[in-house]
């Protein structure tokens, strides 16, 4: 036995075993033919010679061959799929399956048809070799290149979409097997180098820099190699803002006359609607609804709707763009008067310039003329020079030089005369020396921004020559000196400014002589907007109005509310004061019955104050009734009550006149003979007590001239006829508890415990009549309806005597009852 290692070259070979001893012969031979498997040192893959290029589209074929294997390999196919998991298998077809002469193995090829793809280019074809018998497997791979024509790498169609001024840049992916050898650009159709208007390309490149709306348009791509060619188109749309390309303007009309102002715009993109008729704020109702480009208005002329007329064309994009149309009515000249336009100036010696204007259409006739003088200037010449120009649609300027300047220039003034043939006006202008410019009026913010602020004002006199104005501005709490700018216009565009920063700004007039005008007063205030364009200050004055209004509304309500409490805790006071006013004198009815059990009258008096002079006296009236004297319903507010007890039989108790005690009821002893009737006659009373006046009528008085007898203090009192008292001896007054006639507290501190006993008939109001004969004569009407103790004179007995209440002390005297044994409550009582 023997043992020997195999390889594939031991393949096919004989092995010979040969047996010898001495008993034989020859020797015994034996042999063996060896078969060593092997699987193939190599596999091979190509493409046909004869055809080398794999086209996509086009069929392809590789050929896979095993030298030498033993047995004959069984050949695979495996393309890659792009998942490596799941490579695709082909089998292919045999070409040969042969005697190979290296090692005696077995020959085999296989080849593979197939159809390539772009997606094929660059992916690995794999041929396996393989046996059942075998413990290796060989494999060899094969790298595809599929050539194609260039393709865009792109899915849809392309559109950029840029705005007016802005930049683009779009670089379009183009893939080809061979590589793309040459690119060509044609916009709309026409074949451009490198650059067409603002937009550029370089290969597959394409861009734009500051691009116009003309550079809108279809631009394609054609890009080729040897194996075909691919183009691809892109709309590259420059939007900009809608602007009016075509208006209806000036439309000169008469009164009643029917106009049509019409408008169209441009603009990318275009909207329904972007383009509209307004008239100040208002829009227009457009004859055309739904145009994109156009808008019509029709009107009916007249004098009110004549004027601007503002077409908006507004896309969306940028700013909308206003555009104004006129619609002009045939009116008659009329001059605009300004500040100034009846002023000129000149040196003697020198020229002045006048200037009228005339506002009137269609047109105006300018007429100079000297005042006084009937004849017009119709020609130029050395004295005077004038033109006359157009400013607007409807406004005209005539300028007069008058040259060499005199005293009979500066006296008599220039008539400027306007007409055309609906009507005429003229003005006088005056001619003096040269003085200042007038200060410019009506400075205002017309606009402002971050940065800059514009303003405008009205013009004055300019003193005779040509005027620029001068504006002086600075910054609140800056410390650097005012700046200024100078413009001839009468507006001006102040810039440099800082955001969110107050300005103060005024202006002066400068003419060409060097006068100067004042500065206008008060400076006017800018406010710049910060960066997001808010005006940060006036944001702040209407969040502290806010809160100021929210301030003065809630204490007004509070205020408001504390009015209404105290008018509720008035109410109630004067409510309760009248209850208790009510309760006081029940109580005091009741405090001291009669001996037969039956309650004693009280009678209450009330003294009006001093602050109503209007009812402080009985009205003029024959029927005057008690209530006409006070208001019931006044009584608390204008008086202050005094209660009186009064006896049963209706007359007061006598009491010692020298006892007086202020803790006690003051009772009367009435007497109807003691109180001289009330007679009427004209609001007086009759013979010498004409001016008495008792508690009934508000502010009793004491008989004029009368004397009040104080033998025991003061002498004799005079009663003067204004009310005040004096001393017929010249003694003094000290110490007297009396007061002025006026005072309106004499009806609490009357003269009831001052004044001295009256023994005899002389009292306070002079001679007392001791009998009722004393008493003057009573009226017999009938229709007098006094209820102050006026009694009839045809009836048999008086009725019951007037309870009337006087300052002033009676000759009868007054009792005192102590209250010592009574409960007096507290209040209005004496």
């Amino acid at each position: 036995m023997v043992t020997i290692p195999l390889d594939r070259s031991m393949n096919n070979v004989s092995i010979r075993c040969e047996a010898e001893n001495g008993a034989l012969d020859h020797p015994l031979v034996a042999t063996k033919v060896i078969y060593v498997l092997y699987p193939p040192k190599r596999v091979i893959v190509r493409h046909p010679e004869h055809d080398p290029q794999m086209i996509v589209g086009q069929t392809a074929r590789l050929t896979c061959n095993v030298p030498s294997s033993n047995p004959a390999a069984e050949i695979s196919w495996e393309f890659d799929s792009g998942n490596s998991n799941k490579p695709v298998v082909e089998k292919g077809q045999y070409l040969y399956n042969r005697t190979s002469s290296e090692y005696g193995g077995w020959e085999v090829e296989n080849f593979v048809t197939f159809t390539p793809t772009e997606k094929m280019h660059g992916s690995s074809v794999r041929c396996i070799a393989s046996h059942p018998l075998w413990n290796d497997v060989k494999s060899n791979s094969y790298i595809l290149n599929v050539f194609y024509p260039p393709r865009v790498v792109v899915d849809g169609p392309i559109s950029i979409v840029v705005g007016e001024g802005e930049s683009f840049r779009e670089n379009i992916s183009v893939v080809a097997n061979p590589p793309v050898a040459s690119y060509r650009w044609r916009k709309n159709g026409i074949y451009f180098e490198n650059t067409i208007g603002s937009v550029y390309t370089r290969g597959s490149l394409i861009g734009g820099k500051a691009v116009t709306p003309s550079d809108t348009g279809i631009y394609t791509l054609v890009a080729n190699n040897i194996y075909g060619s691919v183009n691809i188109s892109m709309k590259i749309t420059v939007e900009y803002p809608a602007r009016v390309t075509f208006i209806t303007s000036p439309v000169i009309a008469s009164v009643g006359e029917e106009v049509v102002l019409e408008c169209e715009a441009d603009g990318v993109p275009k909207k329904k609607g972007m383009v509209k008729w307004m008239r100040g704020t208002s829009e227009l109702k457009n004859l055309v609804p739904g145009e994109e480009k156009r808008a019509v208005l029709r009107l009916n002329a007249t004098h009110e709707n004549s004027g601007p007329y503002v077409c908006v064309a507004d896309n969306g994009v940028g700013r909308p763009n206003y555009t104004t149309a006129y619609l002009l009515v045939k009116k008659p000249p009329q001059i605009i008067r300004s500040r100034g336009s009846d002023r000129a100036a000149g040196p003697l010696g020198g020229r002045a310039r006048l200037r009228c204007r005339a506002s009137a259409v269609p047109g105006v006739n300018f007429q100079w003329s000297l005042e006084g003088q009937p004849a017009y200037i119709q020609h130029n010449s050395s004295k005077y020079l004038f033109h006359d120009r157009q400013l607007d649609h409807s406004t005209f300027e005539s300028t007069l030089w008058i040259i060499g300047l005199d005293e009979r220039d500066y006296s008599r003034r220039v008539r400027c005369g306007v007409s055309n043939n609906l009507g005429n006006d003229n003005i006088y202008i005056g001619i003096g020396p040269p003085t200042n410019p007038d200060v410019p009026t009506e400075l205002e913010v017309v606009n402002v921004t971050d940065k800059t602020a514009l303003l405008s004002w009205v013009t004055g006199f300019d003193g005779g020559s040509d005027q620029t104005f001068e504006i002086r501005y600075q910054m609140r709490g800056s410390l650097k000196n005012a700046k200024s700018i100078n413009v001839s216009e009468s507006q001006a565009i102040l810039t440099g400014l800082e955001p969110e920063k107050i300005y103060y700004v005024q202006i002066r007039a400068v003419n060409e002589q060097g006068r100067t005008s004042e500065f206008s007063l008060p400076a006017i205030e800018i406010h710049t907007l910060n960066l997001n364009g808010v005006d940060v200050q006036k944001a702040l004055v209407n969040e502290e109005s806010f809160s100021r209004t929210t301030l003065i509304a809630f204490f007004a309500g509070l205020v408001i509310l504390l009015l209404i409490n105290c008018i509720l805790l008035c109410y109630l006071h004067r409510r309760q004061r009248r209850k208790k006013i009510q309760e006081k004198t029940e109580i005091v009815r009741t405090l001291n019955p009669s001996s037969d059990g039956a309650v004693r009258p009280v009678q209450m008096y009330g003294a009006i104050g001093g602050g109503t002079p209007a009812i402080s006296r009985r009205p003029d009236s024959m029927n005057t009734n008690k209530s006409e004297l006070v208001d019931p319903a006044d009584i608390d507010s204008q008086s202050q009550r005094t209660v009186i007890e009064v006896s049963p039989n209706g007359y007061m108790q006598r009491y010692d006149p020298n006892y007086y005690d202020p803790n006690v009821i003051v009772e009367y002893d009435t007497d109807p003979i003691y109180y001289s009737k009330i007679n009427k006659n004209n609001g007086g009373l009759s013979n010498n007590m004409s001016n008495i006046t008792y508690s009934a009528v508000p502010h009793p008085e004491p008989p004029e001239n009368s004397r009040l007898i104080d033998n025991n203090r003061y002498g004799e009192i005079l009663v003067n006829s204004n009310g005040t008292l004096t001393r017929n001896n010249g003694g003094s007054l000290n110490g007297s508890r009396h007061v002025l006639m006026d005072s309106p507290r004499r009806y609490r501190t009357g003269l009831l415990g001052t004044l001295p006993n009256y023994s005899s008939n002389q009292g306070a109001y002079g001679q007392y009549p001791t009998s009722p004969q004393d008493l003057p004569p009573l009226p017999t009407d009938s229709s007098n309806n006094n209820n102050y103790g006026v009694y009839m004179s045809h009836q048999r007995s008086p009725p019951p005597p007037a309870q009337m209440f006087s300052t002033f002390a009676h000759p009868g005297g007054v009792r005192t009852t102590s209250t010592s044994n009574m409960p007096l409550p507290d209040g209005d009582l004496v």
